[in-house]
């Protein structure tokens, strides 16, 4: 007896720290707070018919931890509107509830950051957009005591489009493209410019619309920055292969990284979101996550990056924010360059593909009946941009009483306009109002003495 009372002592207080366990509380520790932003926008090239006063910023949805152990999550999202100029908010403020928390046993406080990643865009009001992002990061500090950050980097504007959507055509060429991009970098300092430029080839012809701003050489650039020697491929200079070598092949890796990561989400979100008419943030999230497993192979990579004394190039080379993040000191991370990766990239893919639908920006997108600007129903067009049934409407007195439907097929609100009206005199006795002034026969005394 005495036996199975220590054995179900000993079970009790198992059970009793297997609930401990299972208690979030007990394993981390949230810092939570509103973080204001205050920076500026500026367009790359003029996109006409787009100003500084049609764009608005906003806080999501990307955001990550710098930290191992680290989860980040945006809780509350906010939107501003840009003066004339390009600073924003233009009015107000634009406020970001952000939370980080840290797992481990009794509860570990944070000691990482969070980058943030904030998008503006604005439309033309028919077919053409501007888009663009900038990424900060928080620190726990600036979350827990709900500061004000000063973005130090302008949010660069770029021409997009509206209503998104790749052609076959356009997914294999933008493939092939990022492809050829990335195999002229390698051979131009493998064999130098004079030599290299001659073997150097692009896609075949671009389709019609498909990459107006060459978001597909975008990938390539960003993936190798000071090593994207294709501005000017005659002067491009070579490395020596015998001294930064691994360095060279880290490099492959990231632009095959880059580039594969790209063409797998354009091509998924091209096929689950736009083609299924469920285009929005979270199907475009899903389609990041899918495409993420392409950033495996810089698990590859050495860690060490290097400058090649000969021509001065730092091998392998990316572009901010994710150089200054991922590489300081030159000791490369290989887990945040495949993060801060994913977050830029997705950024260019998008572009490329153009605007996931907004019900209530007054442009008429894939999987919406409707948008009448606004996100109201009652108006014909329902709050999430449904056509609204149609009901019945009556207008006019007499003889030009007419009744008509409430919305047309488009959601858009219908006009109720009486039929013309007849004349009283001489008609006294039909029982009618024949003028439409709302008396009958010998009521209307004037017509019908």
């Amino acid at each position: 007896m005495h036996d199975s009372r220590k054995t179900m002592a000993f079970r009790l207080l198992m059970a009793a720290m297997l609930v401990t366990a299972a208690s979030p509380s007990a394993f981390a520790t949230t810092i939570s707070g509103t973080v204001t932003f205050q920076g500026n926008v500026v367009f790359v090239a003029p996109i006409p018919g787009i100003t500084e006063t049609d764009i608005t910023v906003s806080s999501g949805p990307g955001i990550q931890p710098t930290g191992n152990g680290e989860h980040c999550d945006i809780v509350a999202n906010d939107t501003a509107d840009v003066a004339a100029g390009g600073a924003y908010p233009d009015t107000g403020s634009l406020s970001v509830g952000i939370e980080i928390s840290k797992g481990g046993m009794g509860g570990q406080d944070p000691d990482g950051n969070c980058r943030v990643q904030l998008q503006a865009s604005g439309n033309d009001g028919a077919n053409v957009s501007a888009y663009g992002t900038v990424t900060v990061e928080v620190t726990v500090i600036e979350i827990g005591a709900s500061a004000t950050v000063v973005v130090p980097d302008d949010i660069e504007l770029r021409q997009s489009k509206t209503q998104a959507g790749l052609s076959k055509d356009c997914l294999k060429y933008t493939k092939k493209q990022m492809k050829a991009r990335a195999k002229c970098n390698r051979t131009l300092w493998t064999l130098g410019g004079a030599e290299g430029s001659l073997k150097c080839k692009a896609a075949e012809d671009e389709p019609v619309d498909c990459d107006p701003a060459n978001y597909a050489e975008g990938v390539v650039a960003f993936s190798h920055d000071g090593m994207n020697q294709q501005v000017d491929p005659m002067t491009a200079v070579s490395i020596d292969l015998d001294v930064v070598g691994e360095q060279a092949k880290c490099q492959n890796y990231i632009g095959k990284a880059s580039a594969g990561f790209v063409a797998k989400r354009n091509q998924l979100v091209q096929k689950h979101c736009i083609d299924l008419l469920l285009d929005d943030e979270a199907c475009r999230a899903q389609a990041v996550t899918d495409s993420k497993a392409k950033f495996s192979v810089i698990d590859n990579c050495v860690t060490a990056q290097m400058t090649d004394t000969g021509t001065g190039l730092v091998v392998p080379d990316v572009s901010e924010p994710c150089a200054s993040a991922c590489i300081p000191g030159g000791t490369l991370d290989r887990k945040c360059l495949k993060d801060c990766l994913e977050l830029e990239l997705s950024t260019l893919s998008d572009l490329l593909i153009g605007d996931v639908p907004l019900c209530g920006n007054d442009i008429e997108q894939a999987g919406e009946g409707c948008d009448d600007g606004n996100v109201a129903s009652g108006d014909c067009c329902s709050a999430t941009c449904g056509v609204e049934p149609a009901g019945s409407q009556t207008c006019g007195l007499g003889i030009c009483e007419v009744t008509v439907a409430q919305c047309d097929v488009n959601g858009d609100p219908v006009t109720c306009t009486p039929g013309p009206a007849g004349v009283e005199a001489g008609n006294c006795g039909d029982g009618l109002d024949n003028d439409c002034d709302g008396l009958v026969d010998a009521a209307d005394v004037v017509d019908c003495p």
